[in-house]
C-alpha cells in the first residue's frame, strides 16, 4: 500500500512540475510580447515640417517618447518629448506632456488605425490636430 501511495505521489509531482513549467513559459511569453518597443512614423500635417515625427512606445515600461522634426518656420522645433508615462489599453495609448506656464498636449493613439490625435490647451485657447502614422520597420 505504501508503494501505491508513493507511486501516486510521484505521478502528482510530475504533473505539478509540468503545470509549473507551462505556467512559467506562458509568463515569459507574455512578458516578451510586452517588452518589444514599437516606433511609429507620423506625418504631423504641419506646414514647414522638415520630416516626419517618430513616436517610440514601450508598453513594458508604460512610457512614450516623441521625436519632433525640425520646422523651417519655427526655430527650435526639433525636440524630443519624453519619455513620459503612458496608459496602454487594448484600443488606445494615451499620454500628455506639459510645458509649465505655456501649454499641455494630450495625445491619443488609436491602436487599430495608427492615427494620433493631439489636443493642445494653452492660455489663449486650444486646438486639435490629427497625425497619420504607420509602424516603422528597419530598411536594412
Amino acid at each position: 500500500m505504501d508503494k501505491d501511495m508513493d507511486s501516486i505521489a510521484a505521478r502528482w509531482a510530475i504533473v505539478a512540475r509540468r503545470a509549473l513549467l507551462g505556467a512559467a513559459v506562458l509568463v515569459m511569453a507574455s512578458q516578451t510580447a510586452l517588452a518589444n518597443p514599437i516606433t511609429l512614423i507620423c506625418d504631423i500635417n504641419q506646414v514647414g515640417a522638415l520630416g516626419p515625427a517618430t513616436i517610440d512606445m514601450d508598453e513594458a515600461h508604460s512610457s512614450v517618447s516623441i521625436n519632433m522634426p525640425a520646422n523651417q518656420h519655427v526655430p527650435g522645433a526639433a525636440q524630443t518629448i519624453g519619455p513620459t508615462p503612458a496608459k496602454f489599453t487594448s484600443r488606445t495609448i494615451t499620454f500628455s506632456w506639459t510645458r509649465p506656464s505655456e501649454w499641455t498636449m494630450y495625445f491619443t493613439i488609436n491602436r487599430l488605425t495608427g492615427s494620433v490625435t493631439q489636443h493642445v490647451t494653452f492660455a489663449k485657447g486650444q486646438y486639435n490636430t490629427a497625425w497619420d502614422c504607420h509602424v516603422g520597420k528597419a530598411k536594412f
